[in-house]
């Protein structure tokens, strides 16, 4: 591909991560903070995900192309810290995997009922990952493309959902309310922005050009920052935050997505923007599967040190696939409850663990890139150690009290 498009490629396949279905859940999951304190928490959260993803890229950088998660553990914090990735990339990927395969089988049922062929939930399940995991089984080439496909219709659709709402919004609605902050909401933010696990394909992808790297997390970064604030304002403008079809009704409910675009058609007599919703949050979960099933493929091979093509592949995205179609199929609803646990490991990867790696890499292995190194010496990593510290100690807090 020419330069310029590998590079749009690559900044779209960090939307498609981080803009997932979970997009939705947003305005609802923030309501109780009221907007300024949750414009102050995205931008907050935002800015530490993103040196995080800069650090992440450092320890990267030291070791050679197509060194996943893993290795780069193993090489900064040997054994124990190599352990604690394998346990919580796991349980953040199968979650999140298990999440999309979910929706993205309900996105197949939808598509089938609408031109008359009957299918079965379970061959919907089978069908879409099948289909989606040949994407991913032929490489990041085929991944980026498709998703460029998408990502655009996504684009279109969120002007268009935004344009809808616009008018329905009264500014009076985002400034009333007692503003307060929540490590819960906090938490879903960070998830909301959980794209460092892949930059190690990225890398690859961009032939370690650091500077190429760099501009495409910065750029994949800020625009999903952008889109998340004028989500927000929109629908906490247009919506009640207390009352019958409010998003503090809808905080509880177990499908927030659906209750979301009903709710919005209901206020703003409107069906067009539950169409769009639909249509939205369908192209989320094929983006967000294709980002995330990739990230875990290329994970694995570097864990497992399996090939990705040839024979023994099929191993690979066996065991990469088969464990959260299982518990999709065994369990269809299991997994939206995971996603707020979630949070928990997606802070343990995306914070905690590239800090705690440039740190053991800078000033016990002194390693030092030539291409790329983070500013701010020891008070920057101190600053996201102890940030992701008091994330995960409030969100584990809040299940034992």
């Amino acid at each position: 591909a020419p330069v310029n498009l590998k590079f749009i490629g690559g900044i779209l396949l960090i939307l498609g991560t981080c803009i997932g279905a979970g997009l939705l859940a947003l305005p609802i999951a923030c309501a109780q903070q009221g907007f300024i304190v949750s414009v102050i928490s995205l931008i907050g959260i935002w800015l530490a995900m993103t040196i995080s993803a800069f650090l992440l890229l450092e320890v990267n950088l030291w070791l050679p192309e197509n060194s996943n998660l893993i290795s780069m553990a193993r090489f900064t914090l040997g054994k124990t810290g190599a352990a604690v990735m394998w346990i919580a990339y796991l349980a953040l990927l199968y979650a999140l995997l298990s999440a999309y395969i979910s929706s993205s089988s309900d996105v197949a049922y939808g598509f089938f009922k609408m031109t008359g062929f009957k299918i079965s939930p379970t061959h919907g399940t089978l069908l879409v990952t099948l289909v989606l995991g040949s994407i991913v089984y032929r490489g990041i080439a085929s991944v980026d493309l498709f998703n460029r496909a998408l990502m655009s219709a996504k684009l279109i659709i969120y002007v268009l959902i935004i344009a809808a709402i616009a008018p329905f919004v009264k500014t009076t609605q985002l400034f009333a309310g007692q503003p307060k902050l929540l490590i819960s909401t906090l938490m879903i933010i960070s998830t909301s922005f959980g794209f460092n696990i892949i930059i190690p394909s990225l890398r690859s992808y961009f032939n370690s050009d650091a500077k190429k790297l760099r501009l495409a997390i910065l750029i994949g970064s800020i625009i999903p920052l952008v889109f998340y604030i004028l989500w927000i304002a929109v629908v906490q403008g247009a919506l009640p935050t207390h009352g019958p079809d409010s998003l503090m009704q809808m905080a509880t409910s177990r499908h927030v997505t659906s209750d979301l675009s009903h709710s919005l058609s209901h206020y703003l007599q409107n069906t067009w923007i539950t169409t769009l919703a639909h249509a939205f949050t369908s192209i989320c979960s094929i983006t967000s599967f294709l980002g995330v099933s990739l990230a875990l493929t290329d994970f694995l091979s570097d864990g497992l040190r399996w090939p990705k093509y040839g024979n023994h592949s099929l191993w690979l995205y066996a065991f990469a696939f088969l464990p959260p179609l299982t518990i999709v199929l065994i369990a269809p609803g299991v997994f939206i409850e995971t996603l707020s646990y979630a949070g928990i490991f997606c802070v343990t990867i995306s914070m905690l663990m590239p800090a705690l790696m440039v740190w053991r890499g800078r000033y016990h292995k002194k390693k030092i890139s030539e291409t790329h190194r983070v500013w701010g010496g020891k008070i920057t990593l101190l600053l996201i150690i102890i940030l992701a510290v008091v994330l995960m100690g409030g969100q584990i807090s809040s299940y034992i009290f």
